[in-house]
């Protein structure tokens, strides 16, 4: 699922690594697909508050990052269906599917 920062986040990655997918959106806003990124050593990313991105982790690769979170914007959360939707009701959601 694809979440949305909190705030202004710089992520350094000190050891290991993952994957990012950032979603790519069509001109009127809608999600349209997601393009993945590989982030090792190294790599900074500066996050604004607006940017949605997911992480996917590898078992086998430990992986350590250094983020210093700004001040907080909004509540975070995730995008579902082309909205937004706040943590505790998408975690909701999902609980009363999985039921």
């Amino acid at each position: 699922m694809t979440g949305v920062q909190t705030c202004a986040l710089p992520i350094l990655i000190l050891k290991g690594g993952y994957y990012e997918w950032v979603p790519k959106f069509d001109k009127a806003g809608r999600k349209i697909g997601e393009i993945r990124h590989w982030r090792g050593p190294g790599h900074l990313r500066i996050s604004k508050a607006t940017s949605y991105h997911r992480i996917e982790l590898n078992s086998k690769i430990e992986c350590w990052t250094l983020f210093m979170p700004g001040p907080q914007r909004k509540e975070w959360g995730f995008l579902v269906d082309n909205k937004w939707i706040p943590n505790e009701q998408y975690f909701q959601l999902r609980k009363s599917t999985n039921t």
